[in-house]
């Protein structure tokens, strides 16, 4: 017969934020009505499914091949007017997803149940002894043990065998092995944990991952254990309770007599906010945000296991920086509850962690600001001392070049923190929430957050927009936000001429197009 040197051997690569978000496109203009079908429903449809979709995939818990994302989507479908998803739900998508990987193999029905739990009791045996790469001995000292207590018939040869074999484990080096996914780990974990989470051991355990919520490990075993539980009462207090890491610090307000306010905006009076160009395709928009999500996400993903060892010492050592990882990942926890299970835990639980993200967010903000002062007279030094040689070099030239690059960065940091906020503790249907923690905080920067969530899962309320126009008039920096995030919409979302035209008269922004824009003098 012929030899098989030569055949070519091909796989199926993993679909990225931008090739998710194409599918998906194809996906609601095939399955929708023929009668509702718009650019404007089709847009809103596809974020709205991206959304969830990104909460089920995780941080590439499931690899996003085309067979998975149809699959959910396909799931998702059957609740496509509603959007009503729990989080209980998202527990057993991922539950499938194992169990079919299994199935794949060949393993029998009566058999996967039997891999699944012993995978569940082995992830936590290996979390609770701290380890990630295990040897093969290590897995055939627990199957013994494991025997003895349940029903479990494979031997240790063809466990680890079927389970590379449906790419939930793989071999790391001869007879050395790990989870090929560590979200698969993580959620595996947080699935024995839900098991006694109410003992008095689970509830240590829960304060134990909480106090250590820096820790990337502890924080999605957290978010998995959202997922698998809808009494969420222990991770909410304790997460709340993270989030007073920054409590000497006032929270900003963007208001004019805000100590941050003085800080940036004389760097926002140069920077003008006041054209809208016309002719910006969204759709082309949406691209390249999404490709350059993808370009982040891969290089995050090249991060070794030695680069996130020494990233997590990193922070452990500086008080200051695991002060800030940890509240932004105790906002991103308490935004799955949120998202997920929202019909559950009533708007007073929703408006009280809702405004406990906000404020320690903003309270985050004023540490930077008061970071950056104390830091100021240390970097002029620095920089005179570097350019001893330079006669031209005077303290007044650093000190103002200093002041306009810290500036610069404060105003950088106050926008990250306000978007991350925004992703993190976003949603649909959830606009009289908003409002309501907005009007309860009643600064501008509580407004604009609000704002910006509203307008990324819904249409842009023009009669809003002049309410804030007319609220902020005076208020430099509030003005500039607030402008900014409504030309976001408008590029990357389909807005008539019209529309336009009224957003320009409301925002005191001319209109033009590129064509103009590239030459001045045209016309």
């Amino acid at each position: 017969g012929k030899s098989n040197a030569y055949v070519s051997r091909y796989r199926i690569s993993s679909l990225g934020s931008l090739k998710r978000n194409e599918l998906i496109e194809k996906w609601v203009r095939v399955n929708s009505d023929p009668r509702k079908i718009n650019q404007e429903y089709v847009e809103s449809q596809v974020k709205i499914l991206f959304d969830q979709l990104d909460n089920l995939l995780g941080e590439q818990f499931v690899t996003p091949y085309p067979v998975f994302v149809l699959s959910m989507l396909q799931s998702l479908s059957f609740t496509l007017e509603s959007f009503q998803i729990e989080q209980t739900y998202y527990a057993y998508c991922y539950n499938s997803l194992i169990l079919y990987s299994i199935q794949s193999t060949g393993v029998v029905p009566d058999t996967q149940k039997e891999f699944l739990n012993f995978l569940t009791e082995f992830a936590y045996h290996l979390f609770e002894h701290k380890l990630y790469y295990f040897k093969k001995g290590e897995a055939e000292r627990f199957l013994k043990d494991y025997k003895e207590k349940n029903i479990y018939k494979s031997t240790i040869d063809a466990t680890l065998s079927k389970l590379c074999e449906a790419n939930i484990l793989r071999e790391y080096e001869s007879d050395v092995y790990c989870f090929s996914y560590k979200y698969i780990y993580y959620y595996l974990i947080a699935q024995k944990i839900s098991r006694f989470v109410h003992e008095d051991k689970g509830k240590a355990l829960v304060y134990d991952l909480c106090s250590e919520i820096y820790n990337e490990e502890s924080a999605n075993i957290l978010i998995f254990l959202a997922y698998h539980t809808r009494d969420n009462d222990l991770i909410e207090t304790l997460l709340l309770t993270n989030m007073t890491t920054f409590h000497k610090y006032e929270p900003i307000t963007l208001n004019n007599d805000d100590g941050f306010m003085k800080k940036v905006t004389s760097l926002i009076n140069n920077v003008k906010r006041n054209v809208l160009i016309t002719d910006i395709d969204p759709n082309k928009a949406r691209k390249e945000s999404l490709s350059q999500q993808d370009r982040h996400r891969r290089a995050i993903h090249r991060k070794s296991i030695e680069d996130e060892r020494k990233e997590l010492e990193e922070i452990k050592s500086d008080s200051n920086l695991r002060d800030v990882v940890q509240t932004f990942r105790s906002i991103r926890i308490l935004g799955q509850i949120i998202k997920n299970q929202k019909h559950d835990i009533g708007k007073i639980n929703i408006s009280n962690i809702l405004r406990e993200s906000y404020l320690s967010c903003f309270r985050m903000i004023n540490f930077y600001c008061h970071y950056l002062e104390n830091e100021e007279d240390n970097i002029i030094r620095a920089v005179l001392e570097n350019n001893r040689e330079n006669p031209h070099l005077t303290s007044d030239i650093v000190r103002d070049k200093v002041e306009k690059m810290l500036s610069s960065l404060l105003y950088r940091i106050c926008l990250s923190a306000f978007s991350t906020l925004s992703l993190s503790v976003g949603t649909q249907n959830m606009d009289e929430e908003f409002d309501r923690v907005a009007s309860e905080i009643g600064t501008p920067a509580a407004k604009l957050i609000s704002f910006t969530i509203k307008s990324f899962y819904g249409p842009l309320k023009l009669s809003e927009v002049s309410d804030l126009v007319r609220e902020f008039e005076g208020n430099h920096l509030a003005t500039h936000i607030l402008k900014a995030r409504v030309l976001k919409y408008v590029y990357n979302n389909t807005v008539s001429y019209q529309q336009k035209q009224q957003i320009g008269d409301i925002c005191n922004l001319r209109l033009i197009n590129n064509a103009s824009l590239k030459n001045p003098n045209r016309g």
